[in-house]
């Protein structure tokens, strides 16, 4: 790989990885070296860890890390890192928020869900039964925090 194909990104120690840093280092489709203490990314996968709502798979449970679902000039609510036992397949992870409340969590379900007029559902990945009980992620089907810049009725 040139070096001239590397595009680097600096990021403070601690600082969670957003979705807008990483749209930024991933236009053209290029490999991305992170730079920063012990915070290296290279063409072998993202730090989900450092993403939010990053994920980590072990068999049939995933393990959804901290995020925030920002309605700008209304709140901001913090998701705790979650552990979901996936049971069905396909099987969707998602972030469910009810209308006008102050908290949201992380929920599974085997449709893909949907928002309604009291419901916020967004979902953020799907995955599928490899074998027995062992599972692989499918599709990621949101990035990072989640932002409104509107409110939502």
């Amino acid at each position: 790989m040139a070096t001239d194909s590397i595009k680097r990104v600096k990021f403070s120690t601690g600082e969670r990885l957003s979705a807008s840093k990483l749209n930024m280092a991933f236009e053209d489709r290029q490999y991305v070296d992170f730079t920063g203490p012990n915070n290296i990314l290279r063409p072998k996968g993202l730090p989900w860890n450092r993403l939010a709502f990053g994920y980590y798979l072990v068999k049939n449970v995933v393990t959804i890390y901290t995020g925030n679902l920002r309605q700008h000039g209304i709140q901001n609510i913090s998701i705790s890192e979650t552990d979901v036992t996936l049971s069905g397949d396909p099987e969707y992870v998602y972030v469910n928020h009810q209308r006008g409340s102050s908290s949201a969590t992380i929920l599974h379900s085997q449709t893909e869900p949907v928002s309604n007029s009291t419901t916020l559902k967004v979902p953020l990945y799907k995955f599928e039964v490899v074998t027995g009980m062992i599972y692989k992620i499918s599709q990621i089907l949101h990035f990072g925090d989640i932002n409104f810049d509107t409110p939502i009725q």
